[in-house]
């Protein structure tokens, strides 16, 4: 008596009907099951036969996961002197701080000049634009609160130390804005402690988006900045300048050794929010950072990224003090 052959089952649906447990194969490319040859027929006419025996369709890449992209990012910063972040925060956090930046700009333009001058941050070409440090109001907590993938790049870049935190602000230029100077927040020739500068595009549009010239944080460019053009690189610089972001919500991490500059503004308002961040560990032992625009209210002196960010995710953005004692909550909720 002959063997009964024994026909492989499958728990793959019919590719026509998508009855479960098809068990007839296609005889040629053997990657489509059926549920019966008329099935099989069917789809062949209406569909199979332009596909059958092509390569299939390239796996996609597998997401990265918070780790390797925090090092990707600081291999970036290493190479090129920035990374995209890409879009971190939404529309209606966007719209709350950019009207409060605007409010504050507006009512620090009231004030007489003397004390107007003494809480606007220091900023080259000020001209018809203003950079403002801004305390820890919801609006500002909101933002903060979704750069959790910003942290992550930062404690990689600055090899596992926390990121501290030496400008918080706002940056807002009107129409008729000069360009800026091309330049350096820090000069890498010096033995200073690293810093990163954060910008989070406020904007439903790149408009005036500050552009970035990859490669000019190493100590070499700098150094031959200094010989051959007596530290100020000419304009143009003769070589090609990059979008630091093209996207609303849009965030941008960079070495603030890196050549960059806010372009003409001919369009109309920009806002941008920026932080700088230092490695705690080398801001203690190396002595007191303080940012390229000083926008730092004092009472947010050695605050914390993380803090911040895990003081929003816990107590939310309307609770707690406007200052230090928010970071203090969120110490006694970590234990």
């Amino acid at each position: 008596m002959a063997a009964r052959q024994i026909i492989p089952q499958t728990h793959d649906p019919c590719a026509l009907c998508h009855k479960p447990a098809a068990t007839k194969r296609c005889g040629r490319c053997r990657a489509v099951v059926y549920c019966s040859r008329d099935c099989q027929a069917t789809h062949w006419k209406q569909a199979h036969k332009l596909t059958c025996g092509a390569a299939p369709p390239p796996a996609p890449p597998r997401p990265q996961t918070p780790g390797e992209l925090a090092e990707d990012c600081a291999r970036q910063l290493a190479e090129r002197g920035f990374a995209a972040l890409g879009p971190l925060v939404d529309r209606d956090r966007r719209n709350a701080l950019r009207t409060h930046a605007r409010h504050e700009v507006e009512r620090l333009l009231k004030l007489p000049l003397a004390a107007a001058n003494a809480r606007f941050a220091k900023i080259r070409s000020p001209e018809h634009r203003h950079a403002v440090a801004l305390d820890l109001t919801p609006a500002v907590r909101d933002v903060v609160g979704e750069l959790a993938v910003a942290y992550d790049a930062c404690r990689a870049a600055f090899a596992g130390d926390e990121p501290e935190i030496v400008e918080l602000g706002c940056l807002v230029s009107d129409a008729g804005a000069a360009a800026q100077p091309w330049h350096a927040d820090a000069d890498a020739n010096r033995p200073n402690t690293r810093q990163l500068v954060l910008l989070v595009n406020l904007d439903e549009r790149a408009v005036a988006a500050t552009e970035l010239l990859p490669g000019t944080h190493a100590p070499t460019f700098h150094a031959h900045v200094r010989d051959a053009f007596g530290g100020r690189l000419p304009d143009p610089p003769g070589m090609p300048a990059l979008r630091a972001y093209d996207a609303a919500g849009a965030a941008v991490l960079y070495d603030a050794a890196l050549f960059h500059r806010a372009p003409a503004n001919d369009v109309g308002p920009r806002h941008v929010f920026y932080l700088g961040l230092v490695g705690r560990g080398a801001h203690a032992t190396q002595g007191a950072t303080r940012g390229a625009t000083n926008a730092l209210l004092p009472e947010l002196a050695g605050t914390l990224l993380r803090d911040l960010i895990v003081g929003v995710r816990y107590l939310g953005a309307a609770s707690g003090s406007r200052h230090v004692g928010f970071a203090d909550r969120v110490a006694k909720i970590r234990g």
